[in-house]
């Protein structure tokens, strides 16, 4: 028994419309490729009529029309997989093509078939030696569908197909044959066209994308969000109002750095106007000199003058990204859509359609993480490259770059670059210590050329003895009483919790009136941004009150925060230039100190090798600052580049790049692990109830930011019942609660729970957890006792390998 495929539908009736299954399939087509033309179009119009030809099925219709959820789901792509393989197999003898182009012929084909085969889950390799759809596919299960209505839905727009029989027992008899061809068709790819010249152009998932952004968007009804010209000039003449605004509202004192930042707005946008054609753009600016804003305005000129139809910015922490994207929304006026892990427990209500929109970066602006653009770039699943669909015609915004890793510099440079040139796209770099581009093969155009001349704000002076904990006391709460504003920044959370001790029973002693602040990763993600807030609140306090944070690296790059001086442990260079960023950022009265010294846990561990694993960075570090023990701010900013210049000359591009190679051949896993941040040991998901007397805070005591928050947790806690933050676990706990939670409440419920999450090492959970042996992923904390109001689980850090955690 069999269903009409005119009578199949692609998904439950909705609001009394129907959505035929043919439908369905020509409009995909239809939007990744063309019925006429040259064979690739022909090819990727094929996969589109194909890709979901599984669902007509009888037990596929079966399953959408009772929608029984004990019935569970019915698998459908790899039958559309191995349908699609048949009929590509068939034309390729029938359709003029030279030997060059049948061998891209056949690569596309190997290529279409796998992306049918994944575009509803993991993106997998391609094997040599097996058929994609082994041990998944079983011929007889087409005798379930209307093999002769496809083979007439095809036939009208593949005329080729006309002699092609559509059967049971013609395809089992095609599958024993084609195991040989795909391996036929494998060497031959390999052998002439795996070029690593070439590797990160064939890489690039854009018809993958394609695939993905259509048939998603046409099952749900939607319409691509593109900004238009007058949008962005409206945006344009609103951003320049609002720069003039802060201009004229600067204090005296900040006078001198407002107009520079005005004079290089200038500068950046002609130097752009004059290259409009050029991909790659470098914005290198000292920290405190409007980057951000900058770039904005050279975003929205390209939009205005090149037609691009967003700006996508990217930061690589979620405290810089959330105060980008309010100023983003204030100084522009146009939708903003902010895209990372927490963005499920925002204060807004969201559908399924408002998920796909926000995952396919479906707005004027977006503002995301580094680690999401790496999912976009090297996607682990088919829905991910959603992301690359939205960076078609975008100008992308990289702010602090040279935060990714040693190992996925290269890769990301090379497939950063293939994918400018196929999705039409600009990139702009933003740093004040811009690592060097040189993987890309045009040299950036650089939109600042000259040294950009100013007051100095600091000096950066190099202290060569080592420092243990009580040292660093002594200093900080010395330097205090002096300079009221000071921070001291650490490079693990276990140095931190140490050096913070020690300066609390140092106050003590000395009956020194101060308030220390300690931040650090070991803290939930509310209770980090509650920390911050009181950081701000504190440097914004015009009174004598004294201040004084102790920091992991967390605070070097976005937060707007500004000290007299900054005590930072040696790391290595950029990271020392950022520290420096948070001193005197707007040029008030005499200059502050950046004070570098040796750190030295219990006055023997050099923990900056725990963090900083790369020998020739720290080689390199040590070289630069041995030059001399005191440095102005021009002076040490400079640098940097004769820092990049070493390193990147001893760095060994090769082994890393061997990636990209090996996915061009079909290993796509070895580029899907891909990401930009270190990943450093086993870590624990625990859950932290912390947060239930900010819940209650009165809405006038808190900053916009801190509302924002705030109404987000209690709007999502008051959608699903539950009245106290500890209730929330219960309801993670409750697996017949969750079960019967959508797609869309499941990400809000996950959203909500990352908000009191900190993720630490096993052998530090094993002491604060109440259920590490059972089966829940997210463990709970045994106590909330355990976790301090001050430093988060900071104080438990200590018994795993080097306490690293940032």
């Amino acid at each position: 028994m069999v269903i009409r495929l005119e009578d199949c539908i692609a998904r439950p009736p909705e609001g009394g419309r129907t959505f035929p299954l043919s439908d369905h399939l020509f409009t995909v087509g239809q939007r990744i490729g063309a019925p006429e033309g040259e064979w690739a179009e022909r090819l990727a119009f094929l996969a589109g009529l194909l890709h979901d030809a599984g669902k007509a099925r009888l037990s596929w219709q079966q399953y959408i029309r009772s929608r029984d959820p004990d019935k569970g789901s019915v698998p459908h792509a790899v039958y559309g997989a191995v349908l699609f393989a048949y009929c590509a197999d068939y034309l390729s003898r029938r359709l003029p093509l030279s030997a060059d182009a049948a061998s891209h012929y056949q690569w596309s084909v190997m290529r279409w078939v796998r992306d049918i085969m994944d575009h509803h889950g993991p993106l997998k390799d391609i094997d040599e030696t097996s058929l994609p759809w082994e041990g998944h596919f079983f011929a007889e299960d087409l005798g379930e569908m209307d093999l002769a209505g496809l083979q007439r839905f095809l036939q009208t727009h593949f005329t080729e197909l006309d002699d092609l029989e559509f059967s049971v027992q013609h395809v089992k008899t095609w599958q024993k044959g084609f195991r040989r061809t795909w391996r036929t068709w494998y060497r031959t790819h390999v052998r002439r066209h795996a070029k690593r010249e070439t590797a990160a152009d064939r890489c690039v998932r854009t018809s993958t994308a394609r695939l993905i952004e259509a048939d998603r968007f046409d099952a749900a009804l939607l319409e691509k969000r593109e900004m238009s010209r007058s949008e962005a000039l409206k945006a344009l003449d609103q951003l320049n109002e609002y720069v003039t605004h802060r201009a004229v509202s600067a204090s005296p004192a900040q006078t001198d750095v407002s107009t520079l930042r005005q004079t290089y707005q200038d500068v950046a946008v002609n130097q752009f106007k004059k290259h409009a054609s050029e991909r790659f753009f470098t914005l290198s600016l000292p920290t405190g000199m409007g980057k951000t804003m900058t770039a904005l305005k050279v975003a929205l000129t390209a939009c205005v003058e090149l037609d691009k139809q967003r700006i996508v910015y990217v930061a690589p922490y979620l405290s810089i990204l959330s105060q980008a994207t309010a100023e983003l929304r204030r100084a522009t006026g146009l939708e903003v859509h902010q895209h990372h892990s927490l963005t499920w427990s925002e204060h807004r209500e969201w559908d399924e359609k408002d998920i796909l929109l926000l995952e396919s970066w479906q707005a004027p602006i977006v503002t995301t993480t580094f680690n999401q653009l790496f999912r976009g770039l090297f996607p682990s699943r088919a829905q991910e490259t959603l992301r690359l669909a939205g960076l078609r015609r975008a100008v992308l915004l990289l702010d602090e770059p040279q935060i990714i890793r040693e190992a996925a510099w290269f890769p990301f440079l090379k497939m950063l670059e293939a994918a400018a040139c196929q999705l039409d796209m600009q990139v702009l770099f933003i740093s004040a210590t811009m690592p060097p581009l040189n993987a890309i093969s045009c040299r950036p155009t650089p939109l600042v050329e000259e040294h950009v001349v100013y007051a100095p704000r600091y000096d950066v002076l190099h202290h060569g003895t080592p420092c243990a904990e009580a040292d660093v006391a002594d200093r900080v709460v010395n330097r205090v009483t002096k300079d009221r504003q000071v921070a001291v920044v650490l490079n693990t959370v276990e140095d931190s919790s140490r050096v913070y001790r020690e300066v609390k029973n140092r106050l003590a002693l000395d009956e020194c009136e101060a308030e220390v602040i300690h931040l650090n990763g070991a803290m939930t993600p509310l209770h980090k941004h509650v920390q911050i807030q009181r950081v701000k609140k504190r440097l914004a306090d015009d009174s004598d009150n004294r201040l004084l944070v102790v920091s992991t690296q967390m605070i070097e790059a976005g937060v707007d925060i500004s000290f007299r001086a900054v005590y930072r442990a040696l790391s290595i260079f950029p990271s020392l230039v950022q520290a420096a960023g948070r001193i005197n950022r707007h040029g008030q009265g005499d200059r502050g100190e950046l004070i570098v010294f040796p750190f030295l846990r219990n006055g023997e561990k050099d923990t900056r090798r725990s963090v900083y694993r790369e020998r020739l960075f720290r080689e390199e570090t040590d070289k630069s600052l041995d030059l001399q023990k005191r440095w102005a701010e021009h002076e040490f900013i400079r640098e940097v580049d004769r820092y990049y210049a070493r390193v990147f000359q001893r760095m060994q591009a090769e082994a890393s790049l061997k990636r990209v190679s090996d996915a061009a051949r079909g290993n796509w896993t070895e580029l899907a692990q891909l990401t930009p941040f270190e990943e450093d040991g086993q870590r624990v998901s625990v859950f932290v109830p912390w947060g239930e007397s900010f819940l209650h805070t009165d809405e006038a005591l808190l900053s916009e930011e801190e509302k924002a928050v705030q109404k987000g947790i209690q709007r999502l806690m008051e959608q699903f019942a539950i009245q106290s933050v500890e209730a929330i676990y219960e309801r993670y706990l409750d697996s017949a609660w969750m079960t019967q939670l959508t797609f869309v409440e499941r990400k809000q419920f996950m959203g909500l729970m990352q908000q009191f999450i900190v993720p630490i090492h096993y052998k530090t959970a094993a002491g604060v957890v109440a259920n590490l042996r059972d089966d829940p992923t997210i463990k709970r904390i045994t106590s909330l006792e355990e976790y301090s109001d001050e430093s988060g689980l900071a104080h438990h850090i200590g018994n795993e390998e080097d306490g690293i955690l940032w």
